[in-house]
């Protein structure tokens, strides 16, 4: 699609009265026929989100977004375990990223009900951002990218208790196959790895 442009040579002239006029008038009062990008699907954007989000919505937190991932960061450490809540922000995330991922870090629910609500509730709890467009349309923020690098290493902390529980109780099986189906290297397996960071610090 080619993005419309203003001529240069041929700029309109407009006098005091005229850009006057322009700034009273509201963007349904403007004719925006003569430029593609600037469907009505653009400028439904704002009306879509609200009316979603009376229908849906979601406990409104005192704190500013900014104070919220300082906190949130906070608790991103690896110390710290996930909750319930974490665990389920998490599966929703994934699952919606599965079918609704468009190029790097963002986000698109294809005007699709079911996404479109998923979308918004990762906005409200601060791991997006919603973009322009005619359809629920995100970018996922640094908060997001924190949780996921926290709850990815907590998740492979369980696999490896587990592949670990299971070399011990179960006779027969070799340690290279255990980590293969837990998909854990042999060194996480036998501790080698953890024996190493003690070393260096």
């Amino acid at each position: 699609m080619q993005r419309y442009q203003l001529d240069p040579k041929n700029l309109p002239q407009l006098t005091k009265s005229d850009l006057a006029r322009i700034d009273r008038m509201k963007d349904e009062d403007i004719d925006y026929s003569d430029i593609p990008e600037l469907d009505n699907g653009f400028f439904t954007k704002e009306a879509v989100i609200t009316d979603m989000k009376k229908t849906y919505p979601f406990e409104e937190t005192e704190s500013s977004p900014e104070e919220g991932d300082a906190t949130d960061f906070a608790r991103y450490s690896p110390e710290n375990k996930p909750t319930a809540e974490d665990e389920l922000w998490f599966i929703i995330f994934k699952l919606v990223r599965q079918d609704c991922s468009y190029k790097e870090d963002f986000l698109d629910s294809w005007a699709t009900s079911a996404y479109e609500r998923a979308i918004l509730a990762l906005e409200q709890a601060g791991f997006v951002e919603l973009q322009h467009g005619g359809r629920i349309y995100a970018k996922l923020l640094p908060k997001w990218h924190k949780f996921e690098a926290w709850m990815e290493l907590h998740d492979r902390r369980k696999r490896i208790r587990e592949a670990r529980h299971e070399l011990a109780t179960v006779p027969g099986f070799k340690p290279e196959t255990i980590a293969f189906i837990y998909n854990i290297t042999l060194a996480e397996l036998t501790g080698e790895e953890e024996e190493k960071d003690g070393e260096k610090s």
